[in-house]
């Protein structure tokens, strides 16, 4: 009696995930103790629901504020009289639990901040309807994905999405469904061409594409930016007006093949970093493959450009043929021009005889 936080973490190492009898049964008096605000759960099983009434009344806790499960065993029933048990919850956390075939957050009229992170091997229905929902977090691990619906929300600031399925229409009407949105990130998400993106309330972008897309935006408030993108596809982004020249860029190239580049890789390389100015940009670049003589350009782009100036370049190389080498810097410094220039070299500099010259604006 008297507890208000409280952590019970199982830990297993051997154990089979969709059998509930190899789950450790959570004991019925932490669950009806009603003193309970701040809950973490891990490695167990809900009891029985009849084991959870009296006299038809529900005895489960009804003070919690912050509810975290991992690697829980749950039922849909269960989850959802549970979360009927929690009117006041602000934060929900769910990671990697299993016994779900669908999960619905729904009438939780407090809760603020969720955290959604699941492995799918099946088919799963999700849902979530909370009108002061602040944070959403949402990450699906696995071959298998359900397209992302979300209801409008006037007051959600944070959408974090990662290995998620969704369609070219989830960016529809942004500005009415999400007015205040003010941190996106987009993780290695599927199922979408483009991202046609307007919203003046955004402020903080993160962007990490492996399939080629072409992304426009117009967010004239935007502060700071990091985007990864693939050395392969080298994904177009595109803004409607120009950045603010407070805007900080951070672009990341992984992984780079060396395969993969040829005199048009420059070419789009300038083109984005021309499309991120007049921010403040930083680029890096992690080459995952020695340049070989089987690399495909022979050269760098021969007519005039115009360089961009950036901020900072980061180059990450572990080997290289080194005449090759220079001429893949010979074009980087055509597509840009570094103010700080940082080569991070893995082979032992005494083998590489390399004189590097600044140059003076």
């Amino acid at each position: 009696k008297g507890v208000k936080q409280l952590k019970l973490l199982i830990h297993r190492y051997h154990f089979i995930k969709d059998s509930a009898e190899y789950y450790y049964v959570l004991p019925i008096s932490i669950l009806r103790a009603h003193s309970l605000t701040d809950l973490e759960i891990k490695g167990c099983r809900f009891p029985a629901c009849n084991q959870l009434f009296n006299g038809g009344k529900f005895l489960v806790f009804n003070n919690i504020k912050s509810l975290s499960l991992a690697c829980v065993y749950i039922e849909d029933e269960k989850f959802q009289l549970f979360l009927s048990a929690c009117p006041l919850i602000h934060n929900l956390d769910v990671k990697l639990c299993e016994g779900f075939t669908r999960i619905k957050v729904v009438n939780l009229p407090r809760l603020k901040e969720l955290d959604m992170r699941h492995e799918i091997r099946k088919s799963l229905i999700f849902a979530v309807d909370a009108p002061s929902l602040e944070s959403l977090r949402i990450s699906y691990f696995g071959r298998t994905w359900s397209v992302l619906q979300l209801p409008a929300s006037q007051n959600l600031r944070e959408l974090m999405l990662f290995n998620t399925y969704i369609t070219n229409t989830f960016f529809n009407d942004w500005t009415s469904i999400f007015p205040r949105l003010e941190i996106l990130g987009l993780n290695h998400c599927h199922g979408f061409q483009n991202i046609n993106l307007r919203s003046h309330s955004l402020k903080h972008i993160r962007f990490s594409f492996t399939a080629e897309s072409l992304v426009e935006l117009d967010a004239p408030n935007i502060i700071d930016m990091k985007i990864s993108v693939s050395a392969e596809t080298m994904q177009k982004v595109s803004f409607k007006g120009a950045l603010p020249r407070q805007c900080v860029s951070d672009l990341c190239i992984i992984p780079c093949y060396w395969s993969s580049i040829d005199v048009s890789w420059f070419m789009k390389l300038n083109e984005l970093l021309s499309n991120l100015n007049p921010s403040k940009i930083s680029l890096h670049i992690c080459c995952a493959s020695p340049l070989s003589e089987h690399a495909s350009f022979e050269g760098i782009p021969t007519f005039d450009a115009h360089s961009v100036d950036i901020e900072h370049l980061d180059l990450t190389e572990s080997r290289a043929d080194l005449p090759r080498y220079l001429t893949f810097l010979d074009g980087l410094f055509w597509a840009c021009r570094p103010k700080h220039f940082v080569l991070h070299w893995l082979t032992p500099l005494a083998y590489l005889p390399v004189k590097i010259f600044f140059y003076k604006k």
